[in-house]
Formats: structure tokens, C-alpha cells, sequence
């Protein structure tokens, strides 16, 4: 969903948006005023992505008694769900060649990993979804 399309479920949820001093971080919540503060000066990226994590919060109904961290992640989840598809995931895979990307980031050709994906059973395939849902980014490159 684009930023116009944000803008309009703002509407839909009867809060407004706002830019302002936010205490911290980009962007605020205030439940009681139906009111999101964004931080100004943000890009076009940035803006949509922190517009829709302070629409989550509207929409999941948080308020300041909802537990943080909690709040984040879902506000987060839901944000996540608005700004990408499935359709351009996969889209998005299939253009940017992701054998070849990750072919080069584990410093062997494409028909390795085409063949090592390929060996993979059912059950390897889940293990490997697993970690990527339970491992941090950014590990050392080359490390297999």
C-alpha cells in the first residue's frame, strides 16, 4: 500500500496525522487524541514505513497500558502486512535472481545452491525456514 492509500485508512480509522517533535524515535501514538505525530524531515520510504507502524497501533486498538514491546511487534506485524505483498515478494524474487544473489554471498556458483535446494527434503527446507525466522541479520559473510 502506498503512502495516498495509508493516508486514507488513517481517514477510515478516524485519527489524524500530524508532524511534530516526536520524544523518541520517529513517530507517536497518542490513543487519546486519535493522533499520530510523525517526525518531519523523514524520507519517502521511511515516512510510509512509520505511517503505517503508527496506523497498526490504531487499528490493533493499543493504548498506553498495552504492554511495549508487545504493542511494537504487533503494531510492526500489521504495518508489515500493509506495506508488502505476497505477490511482489515473490515477483521481487523471481527478478532479482535470488539463486544468484545468494550464490555470490555464499561465494559458490548458482548451480550449487540450485543443486543444494534441490537435495533439500521437506523437512531440511522447514529447518532452513526456521532459522531465517530465529536468526538475527548481518552474520559475517563467507561463513557457509
Amino acid at each position: 500500500m502506498g503512502l495516498m492509500g495509508l493516508m486514507g485508512t488513517a481517514v477510515e480509522l478516524g485519527t489524524q496525522v500530524i508532524e511534530g517533535n516526536v520524544e523518541q524515535g520517529w513517530g507517536s501514538w497518542d490513543h487519546a487524541t486519535q493522533t499520530m505525530t510523525l517526525k518531519p524531515g523523514m524520507g519517502k520510504v521511511q515516512r510510509r514505513s512509520v505511517l503505517a507502524r503508527m496506523l497498526g497501533h490504531a487499528a490493533l486498538g493499543h493504548t498506553e497500558a498495552s504492554p511495549q514491546a508487545e504493542a511494537e511487534a504487533e503494531a510492526q506485524a500489521w504495518a508489515a502486512r500493509q506495506l508488502i505483498s505476497a505477490g511482489r515478494v515473490a515477483a521481487t524474487l523471481k527478478a532479482v535472481n535470488w539463486v544468484g544473489l545468494l550464490a555470490r554471498e555464499l561465494e559458490v556458483m548458482p548451480s550449487d545452491v540450485a543443486a543444494y535446494y534441490g537435495s533439500l527434503s521437506d523437512e531440511e527446507r522447514l529447518g532452513i525456514r526456521k532459522m531465517i525466522e530465529t536468526t538475527p541479520c548481518g552474520y559475517p559473510r563467507g561463513s557457509g
